[in-house]
């Protein structure tokens, strides 16, 4: 088995699902593109005969793929327990629409990158969300309290902002 880009993909050894029915397995795959599947030659059956034919086959896998694009802060200077603005697009890079719902959420870091030290300030779900299709896009407004526990301390800070926080998609 190769991916879209041709690197070879493990699969199991094949489990007799009934008759002539197998089952091989791998890993899930989430690159967009055409997946090919060779079986053979060199192979031996059930009963231990060489078998020199090839069987080919390929399958396509087609999801969406959302992205966060201009995130746009109501103000360049934020206090610790004020009210913050702040608004982003989503958009969907991928080839087929989005089936479902999902959530954004918006993270406050002492760093550019999210990690397990960043706290969720704030998180959007809409049930009427547009389940977007290819290069269809979202604005999302929101408007949030920044905590304040004491513990914060003056300096720079950054928000980030995780689309399909919950991997829905």
């Amino acid at each position: 088995l190769t991916d879209p880009f041709g690197s070879g993909i493990t699969v199991s050894a094949p489990t007799l699902v009934s008759g002539a029915t197998y089952r091989f397995t791998f890993a899930v795959q989430n690159a967009n593109g055409a997946y090919n599947l060779t079986i053979g030659p060199n192979i031996e059956d059930v009963a231990g005969n060489s078998l020199t034919d090839v069987f080919q086959g390929s399958f396509t896998v087609a999801l969406p793929a959302l992205v966060v694009e201009n995130v746009t802060p109501s103000a360049v200077t934020a206090v610790f327990g004020g009210e913050f603005g702040l608004s982003w697009v989503v958009r969907n890079i991928g080839t087929t629409a989005v089936p479902l719902n999902w959530t954004d959420a918006v993270y406050l870091s002492t760093n550019t990158v999210l990690d397990a030290a960043d706290r969720l300030v704030t998180s959007y779900t809409n049930g009427n969300r547009p389940l977007l299709g290819p290069a269809e896009s979202e604005t999302v407004p929101v408007m949030f309290t920044l905590p304040f526990d004491g513990s914060e301390l003056a300096g720079t800070y950054f928000l980030i902002v995780r689309t399909d926080n919950g991997s829905v998609l």
